[in-house]
């Protein structure tokens, strides 16, 4: 641009510029049909590449679902057939009974594990402290060349000395976990060993009170849940359960039949743990490893209940149980029992420990004060029992 005279004059482009500018647009006219040619064919075969993902992901996983089911029917006809019940037989049972010194009830025990119409290999009688020769000659009267007897020492209660001496000496592949008063009707040791589709499965015995066979002798959480954020239900009477074989249980110990697959899996029980109260430490960690409880129906045992005044109380479908006159030891370690297993439970929750903590406390001083226990040392024991199984110290009762 130009000036004269103060008016502004613009220059016109030359013939030779007008010249380029059109050749340079024919010739971008003449590459553009290619690049978008070359476009089109990358976005097809992106496309076409990610259907054929898509197809290969899902023949993938039909023919996976394909063959789980064809394994799974193999695994029941396998059952079904003669070798499957020359395997079943085959399989070694080893039951673990603990005892505490009572003739009377190891004899009622041990003359039902033989009337059984399969009748266990081993049976393990797991005793406290020495001994006592009237109870040793009862096992060989009934089991002479497969029973043995454990003293169990003080410090080590017993449940790691019968697992190891059953899975570890023995070589069985299941154990059957009962006490002095367990009375299992015949075919209870059959209907589990028939119960479970695989070794993931932990099938369990019902327990019931003698002479009031529509009572359970010890509360069961099953899942008859009918909300998804309550699932399971605590169960005291018979008729609460459905009409089913198999009814999921959160855990299980007495009665339950162990299979070798959840000692590879998780060890041997603590021996911190006592002959008394069920392991529930152990069968949480099965949980936790992917195994499954189930309550067979058709295999029961007779157990008593607990002899003395039973305090319950029912909050959100949950229970809390409160054993009147119960020894001051035993009621310890059941106590920090049940704080050890909160933390297993909820691994990554303290707070809410810490909350379910202070409620047990609330609702033991007020089963304490109904029941004429509210005594300094009984108190102390519940906050010293509480406090090493919230901490996870498994300290012993200090008399």
């Amino acid at each position: 641009m130009t000036t004269t005279n103060g008016h502004a004059l613009y220059a016109l482009p030359s013939t030779a510029a007008i010249d380029a500018t059109q050749a340079t647009a024919s010739s971008a006219a003449a590459v553009r049909p290619g690049i978008v040619s070359v476009s089109r064919f990358a976005v097809v075969s992106l496309t076409m590449v990610g259907i054929i993902t898509k197809l290969l992901t899902a023949c993938k996983l039909y023919m996976a679902a394909v063959l789980g089911v064809c394994r799974n029917l193999f695994c029941i006809l396998l059952e079904k057939s003669a070798f499957g019940y020359i395997m079943k037989v085959m399989m070694t049972v080893c039951a673990i009974i603990a005892c505490q010194g009572n003739l009377f009830s190891v004899g009622a025990c041990l003359e039902c594990l033989m009337q059984q119409t399969r009748k266990p290999d081993f049976v393990v009688l797991l005793t406290g402290g020495r001994v006592r020769p009237d109870i040793e000659q009862s096992l060989k009267t009934y089991f002479p060349s497969a029973g043995f007897v454990v003293p169990v020492e003080e410090g080590a209660h017993g449940w790691d000395a019968g697992f190891r001496l059953a899975f570890c000496r023995l070589n069985a592949d299941y154990v059957w976990v009962l006490d002095a008063d367990s009375k299992p009707y015949p075919r209870a040791l059959e209907c589990l060993l028939d119960a479970p589709d695989n070794k993931r499965q932990i099938p369990v015995s019902m327990p019931l009170v003698p002479g009031r066979e529509h009572v359970l002798s010890m509360p069961l959480l099953a899942e008859i849940g009918t909300s998804i954020f309550a699932p399971w239900k605590s169960v005291m009477l018979r008729d609460e359960l459905p009409e089913r074989s198999r009814i999921p249980l959160r855990t299980g110990w007495w009665g339950a039949l162990y299979p070798r697959e959840v000692f590879s899996r998780i060890g041997l029980p603590k021996s911190a743990f006592s002959l008394n109260s069920g392991n529930e430490e152990y069968a949480w960690l099965a949980r936790l490893s992917g195994f499954q409880f189930l309550l067979i129906p058709c295999s029961q045992f007779l157990h008593p209940i607990f002899s003395g005044r039973l305090i319950h109380y029912k909050i959100a479908g949950r229970s809390f149980f409160y054993e009147c006159g119960l020894p001051p030891e035993l009621r310890y370690y059941k106590i920090r029992n049940w704080a050890w297993v909160q933390r297993l439970r909820k691994p990554r929750r303290p707070l809410s420990r810490l909350l379910f903590c202070g409620l047990y406390i609330v609702l033991a001083l007020n089963a304490m004060l109904r029941c004429g226990e509210f005594r300094p040392r009984l108190i102390y024991d519940l906050f010293r029992a509480l406090h090493n199984g919230f901490y996870g110290k498994l300290r012993p009762y200090a008399s």
